[in-house]
């Protein structure tokens, strides 16, 4: 056999025994308050591709609309002055979770993101420098 055919056949073999045991981990989440859930990951400005990732644990797909629901109504909290001071602290990057929402609130998160970012960016180079000092 060809080094392409076995790097071939291990590849799948690899695929399918991952594929088995991510079976074994799936749960029930019938249970699951997939709204709430929502709310808490648009809080904090998670993306939504993380019903994806939530669904994924689950044994059988769950209804997405309740968890974007949530999410969107998570994101007031989270598209604010306040949220984008958080944000910008965090070193996060932003990737337009705020967009859809109206100028006004946009702008307000912009703001903020951007004294998070700047407060972000003077800690690093305070603890650089710090760091220096040290050796």
């Amino acid at each position: 056999m060809g080094n392409v055919m076995k790097l071939l056949l291990t590849s799948i073999l690899f695929f399918l025994g991952l594929n088995s045991c991510s079976q074994l981990d799936k749960k029930d989440c019938s249970q699951i308050d997939w709204f709430e859930l929502g709310k808490k990951d648009g809080s904090v400005g998670r993306r939504s591709t993380m019903f994806l990732q939530h669904s994924l644990k689950c044994s059988k797909l769950p209804e997405s609309k309740e968890y974007h629901n949530g999410r969107k109504e998570g994101l007031i909290d989270f598209c604010t002055l306040e949220g984008g001071i958080d944000y910008g602290l965090s070193g996060a990057l932003y990737i337009g979770q705020c967009d859809e929402f109206k100028q006004k609130s946009l702008k307000s998160f912009k703001v903020g993101l951007e004294k998070g970012r700047l407060i972000y960016q003077l800690m690093l180079l305070f603890l650089q420098q710090s760091s220096k000092k040290l050796t």
